[in-house]
Order: structure tokens, then C-alpha cells, then sequence
């Protein structure tokens, strides 16, 4: 018997907390007709949402149009490429980050960086104050998104629209 991770408590250091993998592509509509024509995936309506983070030492501001599969856990998110940051053309092509949950995503961030890995980038609000997704990667090029429980709620809404 899987456990969801979507419904099920959240631990520090267990894949139970993979939500979702995220792929960054060069237009968001072709990839979806292909891998649904390929894989078979079902996707949620896009959704366009303006994104501040924090990243190479400055404050940046996105739209990001991105969508998750309907069918998961863990679901795939796919993201068009936009700027010339995390999210950049270049990036598009392969697993771009593997998505999980967290209790306290702090103290996540943390225990990934004392392991190694150091934050690339980071959701904050216009003061600086952390908002959402972080991600982190490692020294092998394994990009981390860590997010808060919340997360879990809008992904499950976005999927059920």
C-alpha cells in the first residue's frame, strides 16, 4: 500500500514527502499535447501567477504559466520557461526539480543545507520575508523545492478545477 503524500503526515527525511517533479519547457501548450499524446497525462487549466524571488543576489519578479498532471502522486509540474534565472530557457530539457512537502520548511532548508546543499533560489514577498517555494541543489546538480503543507492545498485545488 503507497502513502500519499499529499494526505499523509509529513516527515523530515523520507520520500512519503515527494509531491511533485517539475520540468521546465520552452512553450507550456505543446508540451502538455505531447505528453499527454505520449504518457497519457491529464492536465490541470494552466494558471498564470506573478512570482517575487529572491535569486543571484537580487530581487527578481516573474510571471510564471505553469500546470500540474491531474493524475498523482507525485505529480508533474510544467513550467515555460521565462527569464534568464531558475526558470530560464536553458533550464528547459530534463527533470528540472523534484518538489516536497514539509512541516516546518525552514527547518527543512536547513537540514538540506547542512547536508550540502546551498539555496539557489527563493519566494519572498517584497520586503524579503520568505513566502513560498525554496529551492536548493546539491553538489550532483539535484535541485530541491521545498514547500509548506499549504502547498499541498493548492495543488489539490488547482487539479480538481
Amino acid at each position: 500500500m503507497a502513502i500519499d503524500p499529499m494526505t499523509a503526515g509529513l516527515s523530515l527525511t523520507s520520500y512519503e514527502n515527494l509531491y511533485h517533479m517539475g520540468i521546465v519547457v520552452p512553450e507550456l501548450a505543446p508540451a502538455m499535447d505531447e505528453m499527454s499524446e505520449q504518457l497519457g497525462f491529464t492536465w490541470a487549466p494552466p494558471r498564470a501567477f506573478p512570482v517575487n524571488v529572491h535569486e543571484g543576489g537580487e530581487l527578481r519578479s516573474y510571471d510564471v504559466l505553469a500546470t500540474y498532471s491531474v493524475a498523482g502522486p507525485p505529480y508533474f509540474e510544467l513550467i515555460e520557461a521565462i527569464g534568464e534565472g531558475v526558470w530560464s530557457p536553458a533550464m528547459a530539457g530534463g527533470l528540472h526539480h523534484i518538489g516536497v512537502l514539509a512541516a516546518d520548511p525552514l527547518a527543512e532548508i536547513a537540514r538540506l543545507e547542512e547536508a550540502g546543499y546551498e539555496i539557489e533560489v527563493q519566494a519572498v514577498s517584497p520586503e524579503g520575508v520568505v513566502t513560498g517555494p525554496t529551492y536548493l541543489l546539491n553538489r550532483f546538480g539535484v535541485r530541491v523545492e521545498v514547500n509548506g503543507e499549504a502547498a499541498r492545498d493548492m495543488v489539490l485545488g488547482w487539479i480538481a478545477s
